[in-house]
């Protein structure tokens, strides 16, 4: 998944493609997977 800008997918409207909580989930989801927190995952992971 690559997602270089989440303001064009979150919106507070009610039919919003993620909300603030998918988004939350995912920035925390990531960080574990990327410790270094560079922004990439390498293919082998």
């Amino acid at each position: 998944i690559i997602m270089e800008n989440f303001s064009l997918f979150y919106s507070n409207e009610e039919d919003a493609l993620l909300s603030y909580a998918d988004i939350r989930n995912f920035q925390n989801t990531w960080n574990v997977v990327d410790i270094h927190q560079r922004g990439v995952i390498p293919v082998r992971r």
